[in-house]
């Protein structure tokens, strides 16, 4: 299929063997041949809407990765959560459509969430290590924690009212992961995406060091 080449925020619709997939797709300003990061968004719970992620991609994620003219990709859930059989499956045909479509560096695909896409997160990186060098999990974890395969650093709210962070730090207690690091904001509620901004961006920047 035609995918855009022209820089900026497109909402395109995407045939997958498990249906039509909404997605919402950010190219970079300079298209070249010079391989560029790939970033998977999988956004929160509800009922989806047409584009669902979008706002991930314009108020947290592409804010945050502007300096790497990254490939982003925010894809909408075929109903249910990322863990389902038929989401996994739309989101690793989408990886392999973009990553032959555009100079994808196969050694910088991340991929990132919120609450729900957090644990989506959490789930494919630890099924499909192979597919992703980082995950960046925001304001969610799943219990019980499933071990890191690839560098993962998660950002959570002390505030959360949603994922209390006490059960986190029980979990990480119990347990010694080389590939794990987290980072813990202030007065943030669990829908206040905009205060986690400046810790996505540390956190990005922590995992390229």
């Amino acid at each position: 299929m035609d995918l855009p080449d022209s820089s900026g925020i497109h909402d395109i619709k995407i045939e997958t063997s498990v249906g039509v997939v909404d997605v919402t797709l950010s190219v970079p300003k300079v298209l070249d041949d010079q391989p560029r990061p790939l970033v998977l968004v999988l956004h929160y719970a509800g009922q989806p809407t047409s584009f669902y992620g979008r706002p991930l991609i314009e108020f947290l994620v592409e804010p945050s990765f502007a300096h790497m003219d990254p490939i982003l990709f925010a894809p909408t859930s075929l109903g249910g959560d990322w863990k389902q059989a038929h989401n996994v499956t739309a989101v690793l045909e989408l990886i392999e459509l973009f990553s032959g479509r555009y100079p994808v560096d196969e050694k910088r695909r991340i991929i990132t969430g919120y609450s729900m896409g957090a644990i989506g997160s959490w789930h494919l990186s630890t099924q499909h290590p192979n597919l992703f060098s980082a995950a960046l999990p925001v304001a969610g974890f799943p219990v019980p924690l499933p071990s890191c395969v690839i560098p993962t650093h998660v950002i959570l709210s002390r505030d959360d009212e949603v994922f209390p962070i006490a059960k986190f730090l029980q979990e990480i207690e119990q347990r010694h992961d080389n590939n794990l690091q987290y980072s813990l904001i202030e007065r943030a509620g669990h829908y206040d995406i905009s205060a986690f901004l400046e810790p996505f961006k540390n956190a990005i920047e922590s995992m390229r060091e």
